[in-house]
């Protein structure tokens, strides 16, 4: 089909279309973003992930690409590995500046290059330089993520898509930017719907030791079991990356300490904070502080009456309680302080139940004038509901860093912005809930007002030689965290670690912990971050970014750059925005709810910027409407661009992985051919079709396998690789591959 070009007669501008796809000669571009997988080991208290991002460029000519993209803000990022068919490139920590140079040589130069730059503690954003015509680049990162828990219970969250902020202030520049926010530009992401021919597959797989009661309110996930291990994938063949991964769990026996094999003067401690029932006997004044905007309608404002309704029920007689909303302004809902009486409570929520979101979410406005009535108050608390999508996360923390205020967050979203959440909580002393649409809300509702009205742990400190890294976290009953030690005497490192937990009440409570040694980097490279953390609280930000590059761990004010030297290609002048998918809980499927969506998207977004509407991927053609979105012109003017195109069609390696499999496997030398032939025919490979789950592990398998030789050695180290499987194999496959390994 001849590709309708009328309507555009500037598509030799490389920048015309960059924000959704590139017109090349008249032909239309796929957006290179194939692929998001992520593998994750669960041990203790915190989590390893590897996350793998598949990029694959089907246009004539070369282009560089933007894609930006969020990690949990508390993760330790060390690796980031960029691979160009066979070849294998290690990104190193530069301070930002350095690496934002080297990377623009690089690619002036004609070499690709990778550069991943922080915008924000969850939010990156990835340069890929010079991507060739035909180029398949996969680019890996491996970070290590401390668990959140609340008793027994964990939780693991993995972001794959932003959510959309909203940038306040005056509209200074060219580039997007407010007086408020002046990188606003490069938080206005372009959009794409989970149905388009571009929307990337998401896949997801890891392994969980010594747990039960394993849910994700997130996603459908298939468990197998195996002895004390529990592997959970992804059920459907394909899910888009429009909403956070959640996993939730109950820990038979939590890991109290641990320590990497290459850093044994590191030691990752999980301190729980158990017997702190009784409760604080004043009454305290609790300021509620709620979001209103646009971004809240829906699934996160029914949480949020929810939240709200089984808060105040557990209010004291006691207590006083306020009540604000805030969106592009801030509104009095309970016209001053409170009550608890019956009468009080009822009218509250039926004036809140009587509120329909709308707005901007001006957030850090409301904050401080909040946070300036609390401070003139004898017992004062706040608690924040919403769900972050704010631009000026710097404001709001430094915001509440001098406000001498605990406050209390409470994140509600699929894509909630976590890492303003945590860090607000962290500055005052206060605590962080995240609550996913699906998640039961009652016990987490009720442990908030638990830890706001009772005594807490003030302050953990090791016994003998051993020194806290960073600020250790004040802890509810509970409540429990992961706190960095160092070992700071001489000789070997001991085996146990002393722990004191002080009380409010100035009482202490003494542990001791076995150490125990872990394969992985985790407990060093978290260490090193809740350093980097402690230093750019307290406003030490060269001290920080130096710790950073020393320790390879990303960071604000410090970036990944990778530079491809063996070859030298064609450079490119074209741009391509990789577009990010539109947040799950704004994907609405009625004409007059998708209008209420772009009425959203307008409020949030706060400046400039283009977002397409979902497409099926089972259409031929298609007619864009594209939404010219400004906060500051007050209307939304409708351009519609007719651009009628074939649906993508799948890609090569999409089409051919089971050939690609065989095509592995007859490479792998490390075990007797016989034997190994006969296991991945009639059993490997069948598991493998079953979907792509299975396929994509059977692959990485495959691909590690295949760099073993013949000697003892790398047998032993293949054997292991290829146990790693088991777990999420069932019968009579699980047998079958327990059996090869025990004969070999």
């Amino acid at each position: 089909m001849k590709t309708d070009n009328s309507n555009h007669s500037n598509t030799k501008d490389p920048f015309a279309y960059g924000l959704a796809a590139l017109l090349d000669n008249g032909h239309r571009v796929s957006l290179p973003l194939r692929a998001i997988d992520t593998r994750f080991n669960v041990t203790g208290d915190c989590a390893e992930v590897r996350l793998q991002q598949e990029f694959e460029h089907d246009g004539p000519n070369p282009v560089n690409v933007v894609y930006a993209f969020p990690l949990p803000s508390e993760a330790a990022v060390h690796e980031c590995v960029m691979t160009i068919g066979d070849r294998r490139i290690v990104a190193k920590v530069k301070p930002s500046a350095e690496a934002r140079a080297n990377y623009d040589l690089a690619q002036r130069s004609g070499k690709r290059a990778a550069l991943v730059e922080s915008l924000r503690d969850n939010l990156f954003e990835l340069h890929l330089g010079n991507v060739q015509p035909g180029d398949a680049i996969r680019i890996d990162f491996s970070y290590a993520q401390p668990l959140t828990g609340i008793g027994f219970t964990r939780e693991l969250r993995i972001p794959v898509s932003p959510g959309i902020r909203f940038a306040p202030g005056r509209a200074v520049g060219a580039d997007g930017g407010t007086d408020l926010v002046p990188d606003a530009g490069r938080l206005a992401r372009a959009r794409i719907g989970s149905k388009h021919p571009d929307a990337a597959v998401f896949y997801c797989a890891g392994k969980l030791t010594g747990i039960k009661d394993l849910e994700s309110p997130s996603h459908e996930i298939e468990e197998i079991k195996s002895a004390n291990t529990v592997a959970v994938m992804l059920s459907r063949d394909e899910e888009c990356p429009d909403r956070d991964f959640v996993l939730t769990w109950t820990a038979d026996a939590v890991t109290t300490a641990l320590s990497s094999r290459g850093d044994l003067k590191h030691v990752l401690c999980s301190v729980s904070a158990t017997g702190l029932d009784s409760q604080e006997p004043d009454g305290r004044e609790i300021l509620f502080l709620l979001d209103s905007s646009g971004s809240m309608s829906g699934d996160n404002w029914i949480g949020l009456l929810e939240a709200m309704d089984l808060a105040l029920a557990q209010l004291r007689d006691s207590d006083q309680f306020s009540i604000r909303l805030f969106n592009s302004g801030m509104h009095d809902l309970s016209d001053g302080w409170n009550t608890t009486s019956a009468a009080n409570l009822r009218q509250a929520m039926s004036r809140l139940r009587s509120y329909e979101p709308t707005g901007g979410t001006n957030f850090t406005e409301a904050f401080a004038a909040v946070l300036g009535e609390a401070a003139d108050l004898r017992r004062p608390v706040v608690v924040v509901i919403t769900d972050g999508q704010f631009g000026d996360e710097e404001r709001a923390t430094r915001t509440a860093r001098d406000s001498g205020v605990e406050v209390h967050t409470f994140g509600i979203d699929a894509n909630v912005n976590e890492g303003v959440l945590r860090k607000i909580a962290r500055r005052t002393h206060g605590t962080c809930s995240l609550v996913s649409p699906g998640q039961d809300l009652a016990d987490k509702v009720h442990h908030l007002m638990e830890w706001l009205l009772a005594p807490s742990i003030h302050r953990i400190k090791a016994v003998g030689p051993w020194q806290s890294v960073a600020n250790p976290p004040s802890l509810r009953n509970g409540q429990s965290a992961l706190v960095a030690f160092r070992y700071t005497g001489e000789g070997s490192v001991p085996t146990t670690i002393n722990i004191d937990l002080e009380l409010a009440d100035g009482s202490m409570i003494s542990h001791s912990f076995p150490v125990t040694l872990m394969e992985g980097a985790a407990a060093s490279v978290l260490a090193t971050k809740f350093e980097v953390e402690a230093l750019i609280d307290e406003g030490f930000e060269n001290e920080a970014v130096k710790l950073a590059c020393h320790r390879n761990i990303l960071a604000q004010g410090a970036s990944f750059v990778a530079v491809d030297d063996m070859e030298k290609v064609v450079v490119a002048t074209a741009r391509i925005e990789q577009a990010n998918l539109v947040p799950a809980s704004m994907q609405l499927s009625s004409a007059r709810n998708r209008s209420q969506q772009t009425k959203s998207l307008q409020t949030n977004m706060g400046l400039m910027g283009f977002v397409m509407n979902p497409m099926s991927r089972d259409e031929k053609t298609h007619t864009r409407h594209y939404s010219v979105l400004s906060s500051r012109g007050g209307d939304t003017s409708q351009i519609e661009m007719r651009a009628s195109f074939m649906a993508s069609q799948p890609t090569p390696r999409r089409e051919n992985q089971s050939q690609n499999l065989k095509k592995l496997a007859s490479r792998i030398v490390c075990f007797d051919q016989i034997e190994w032939e006969q296991l991945i025919t009639d059993y490997l490979l069948p598991w493998a079709t079953e979907n792509r789950v299975h396929e994509r592990l059977l692959l990485d398998v495959f691909s590690e396998l295949e760099n073993f030789g013949m000697g003892r050695e790398d047998r032993c180290r293949a054997l292991e690789v290829l146990l790693g499987l088991l777990p999420f194999l069932k019968e009579p496959t699980y047998q079958k591959v327990e059996a090869f390994i025990d004969n070999h």
